[in-house]
């Protein structure tokens, strides 16, 4: 996979001095390329993203979502989300109640968003929109891991985006 090829690359310890990017423009020169510096650079960029404060998220932020439901009977999950509702339900070992209906349906939203999203288009705020799902579905105790894990890679393929070939091109 060419990602993990990437992102070996971003392990690999340099004399050189590389550029790292984060989301609200800020770039710092660095040396420290080692497994642990770069660990430590991704964790700072997941916290913002998992920050309990980015939970605020509405049907229309979801692509598509707010007019499905708008042609969706109450209660009722929109026919594109449903094959996400079943991956959703055997990833958590049981039905959703009715009272988790409504975040099921914002998360199976960003499931579906982050699933069909490219890499290349990733910006910050689409990531920091996905953990405010995610963020609000957890409030409510609704958590769903095999999202948690898709948001998480896409985080990586945004950080190795952002990093390797920026500062690869600096060169």
């Amino acid at each position: 996979m060419q990602l993990r090829v990437s992102l070996a690359l971003l392990f690999k310890t340099c004399e050189q001095q590389y550029l790292i990017y984060t989301p609200n423009g800020f770039k710092f020169a660095t040396n420290d390329l080692t497994r642990e510096g770069v660990q430590s650079k991704f964790r700072v960029l997941e916290n913002q993203l998992y920050d309990k404060g980015n939970d605020k998220v509405e049907s229309k932020d979801l692509p598509g979502l707010e007019q499905a439901l708008k042609n969706t009977a109450w209660g009722e999950i929109p026919e594109y989300l449903k094959s996400i509702v079943i991956q959703i339900e055997k990833d958590r070992g049981k039905t959703t109640d009715v009272f988790h209906i409504a975040i099921q349906v914002l998360v199976c939203a960003a499931i579906k968003e982050m699933k069909d999203f490219s890499v290349g288009d990733l910006v910050w705020d689409t990531l920091k929109k996905w953990g405010a799902t995610l963020n609000y579905a957890e409030k409510f105790g609704f958590q769903v891991r095999v999202a948690d894990n898709l948001l998480k890679k896409n985080l990586l393929a945004y950080f190795a985006a952002q990093n390797l070939f920026k500062s690869t091109a600096k060169k």
